[in-house]
């Protein structure tokens, strides 16, 4: 049975396991803040014409970049609706697109499929004829292209005038006699993940089930320092701490890779290390290397990992930087995680998956 298409302009953040069937209009390489940042960006169209624009990150161009082919239609499954707050943006879209390990795309062949390649704007055309009729005898300027650019100092001088201002501080429990009253986990004040994108600086207490786990910059592990933790850097079967600049016979082996989560309003990847990767799995990095000589590929999350993780429910506290925009490219960082079932269940929404 043909599976269930959803037009781009029904698509949900806390979804990820729709169907959408798009024509290719253009792909590219993006934009990237760091030199290890390779990904693919696409713009695609649905059959009513909506484009939508569409990542796919460094770790999947490998698998998909050779089958993505402007013009071409594909059904596409399995991907995260993002908020589309890109710098560089290719459509007009409220959202984006952004692939995961999970995703599954296949091209398909169907004459009668809308074919939008181009978007031309006659009506912005006949405004600039009126003005021109109106200056016959004057030499015209084209503008090529042009931009606003709204920079809100109101809304940042207004911010920084209640920053320290008592009646806008977040009020919180007071305890009395220094007793604490219940456990660590009583009375948390969980942000949804569609808040995310407008929390500024701090840390945050989120809910999340495990959708998909993925590999951090093509590695799920890596090698660290034994006094510092610090990633260290091979050479001749040594290793070099630039911390302690220091060089040991041998190194660490710590957890680092992305989860992907959803909740009843949207979804996040979120970057964890080794004491919160440990404690959700209940196990080290050396127990899912392999036995009797086999080793696991470094750039592949093992299967026993995604077993034990996806569907998964956690309670994620998460620390934010000062800029929202990192968050565009990157995951958010994870502090500390609870996976203590009475403590998940009461805050998990009751609307999860509706």
């Amino acid at each position: 049975m043909a599976p269930f298409i959803t037009c781009v302009n029904n698509l949900s953040k806390a979804i990820t396991n729709s169907t959408i069937k798009v024509r290719c209009v253009r792909a590219f390489q993006g934009f990237p803040e760091d030199k290890d940042d390779k990904s693919l960006e696409c713009v695609f169209h649905d059959s009513k014409g909506t484009r939508i624009q569409a990542t796919f990150p460094n770790s999947l161009v490998q698998n998909f970049g050779n089958k993505l082919r402007e013009g071409g239609i594909f059904c596409i499954k399995n991907f995260f609706v993002r908020p589309n707050t890109l710098r560089n943006k290719a459509s007009n879209h409220q959202f984006r697109l952004l692939m995961n390990v999970k995703t599954e795309m296949v091209e398909v062949n169907d004459h009668r499929f809308l074919r939008e390649m181009f978007d031309f704007k006659g009506s912005n055309v006949d405004l600039y004829l009126d003005q021109l009729k109106k200056s016959e005898r004057t030499i015209p300027i084209v503008i090529i292209q042009f931009c606003k650019r709204n920079l809100f100092r109101e809304v940042k001088d207004f911010r920084m005038r209640i920053r320290e201002d008592s009646r806008f501080v977040q009020q919180v429990s007071v305890i009395q006699g220094g007793q604490r009253l219940g456990g660590e986990y009583d009375d948390l004040q969980l942000k949804s993940l569609e808040d995310l994108s407008c929390l500024e600086e701090g840390s945050c207490w989120v809910f999340g089930k495990i959708d998909s786990v993925e590999c951090h910059y093509g590695e799920w592990y890596f090698l660290a320092c034994k006094t510092c933790v610090k990633k260290v850097r091979e050479v001749d079967n040594k290793f070099n701490c630039s911390r302690c600049t220091k060089t040991h016979t041998y190194a660490v082996k710590m957890f680092k890779f992305v989860v992907n989560v959803v909740d009843h309003t949207s979804n996040a990847s979120l970057l964890l290390w080794d004491r919160e990767d440990s404690q959700l799995l209940g196990r080290n990095v050396t127990d899912f290397l392999g036995n009797g000589g086999q080793v696991a590929p470094k750039n592949s999350i093992p299967s026993l990992i995604e077993e034990i993780l996806v569907g998964q429910n956690v309670l994620f506290k998460l620390q934010l930087k000062n800029h929202i925009e990192y968050y565009r490219s990157y995951p958010f960082t994870v502090n500390k995680v609870c996976n203590i079932p009475e403590v998940v269940d009461k805050y998990t929404p009751k609307d999860l998956g509706e």
